[in-house]
């Protein structure tokens, strides 16, 4: 059987969830995330993979209405009819609800690990979080005041998408050691994702009271915040300027200018900040995340796909740059890789399971026979689904990960329109 890549690029070939063969490079290079929306560039069996009827979205006089009035009868009467399936009422569980401690795996076979964390670091350098996260439970719970664990296992379930998840983990790395700055720099990050806006803007500007070159920023600044959000945040965006002036070589400061950017909506200023990040500090996935959703929110979703794509050739296990790359789809219309995306997503870490709710509701806008995929979604079936849905990554197929970017840095926000 001829093979879809060559021998030349078997380093980048990799096989999704049907053992279909697919070039890596060729689907996220960022030539090839500028003309997402055009297969014909793609070339080969990959491109016949992404013209497949429905990558396009909705026609123009598609009775959108009616489409999503027969959705939903089908969801109806596949939920009536399985048994022992999940139900969407009674099983899905809500994207918000919250437990009230960090939850541990019950039987880890870490357990007896003599150094968790050094083996958790390399674990990450090796792409394989889910074990790196094992590791670091143990850590955490055999020394409850290792700040650095803390710190690691609530960057990995952030990365992951569990906003509520790291947000306790790096609670408790904050109440170990207030001084690590870079659980402060987290927290701040990943409480803006679960709109707590108010400590989000807290832990920020006691990242720049903590840190040795900025702390004189906060000697006037008033102990207690704006009775206004929308102030309070401006006033830290500016803040945060002026140790951009003290050092305008320290990524961390553009970074957290971009967070607070987003909490005020001043989507221009924020991607000037991020994309300022990314250049300091090309090969930081998350900025590069960032960035991307910073564009999608200001409604450019075509640069976005850049950026994700950028985080994911650095971090190809990123679930959340997965989820964030199918949202920018979905928003033009592009369901069909909205939905691939959202399973590529569910295939990483299958305890994103809000992450279901996303695909029902794209799944809406899809053409033709989805009654495989209607019945995948309600028993949370990913084979199901990824038999109706042609393309989802398989983690055990994933390339390795880059150190580096593929072009120069100032060439691919050069080609976003953001420099």
């Amino acid at each position: 059987m001829l093979s879809a890549c060559s021998w030349a690029d078997s380093a980048s070939c990799v096989l999704d969830q049907n053992g279909r063969e697919v070039d890596w490079d060729e689907l996220y290079g960022h030539e090839a995330a500028q003309s997402a929306a055009s297969a014909e560039q793609l070339g080969g069996e990959l491109a016949d993979l992404l013209a497949k009827p429905g990558r396009e979205g909705f026609a123009e006089d598609v009775d959108f209405a009616a489409q999503e009035q027969e959705m939903n009868r089908l969801f109806e009467e596949w939920s009536n009819e399985l048994d022992g399936g999940y139900g969407l009422r009674e099983g899905m569980e809500s994207a918000w609800q919250k437990a009230s401690e960090v939850q541990f795996a019950e039987d880890n076979p870490f357990k007896d690990e003599a150094n968790a964390l050094q083996r958790a670091q390399q674990l990450i350098l090796e792409g394989r979080d889910h074990e790196a996260m094992l590791c670091l439970e143990v850590e955490v719970q055999r020394n409850p005041q290792s700040s650095e664990g803390w710190r690691l296992l609530g960057q990995l379930n952030a990365e992951q998408d569990q906003d509520d998840q790291a947000i306790k983990c790096l609670k408790k790395g904050y109440e170990a050691d207030p001084y690590n700055l870079h659980s402060l720099m987290a927290l701040g990050v990943s409480q803006t994702n679960e709109m707590e806006s108010r400590g989000a803007l807290a832990n920020l500007r006691t990242w720049l009271a903590n840190h040795e070159d900025y702390a004189e920023l906060m000697e006037d600044f008033p102990s207690d915040s704006a009775a206004n959000l929308e102030a309070d945040a401006r006033a830290t965006m500016e803040l945060f300027d002026r140790a951009a002036r003290i050092n305008p070589k320290d990524a961390d400061v553009y970074t957290a200018a971009g967070v607070v950017g987003n909490l005020v909506r001043d989507y221009p200023a924020a991607t000037r900040a991020l994309a300022e990040s990314v250049r300091l500090r090309p090969a930081d996935h998350g900025a590069w995340n960032k960035l991307g959703a910073t564009l999608a929110n200001s409604g450019r979703c075509q640069e976005a796909i850049t950026a994700y794509h950028q985080a994911l050739s650095l971090k190809p296990n990123y679930t959340r740059a997965w989820s964030n790359l199918a949202i920018a789809h979905a928003n033009l219309q592009q369901n069909v890789d909205a939905c691939r995306f959202y399973l590529s997503a569910l295939a990483l870490n299958p305890a994103c399971t809000h992450t279901w709710d996303f695909l029902r509701t794209v799944s809406y806008s899809l053409k033709g026979d989805r009654q495989e995929l209607v019945e995948g979604i309600l028993e949370r079936n990913l084979q199901k689904c990824s038999r109706a849905i042609e393309g989802v990554v398989d983690p055990s197929n994933l390339p390795p990960r880059r150190s580096t970017l593929a072009d120069p840095v100032d060439d691919v926000l050069g080609s976003m329109g953001v420099i």
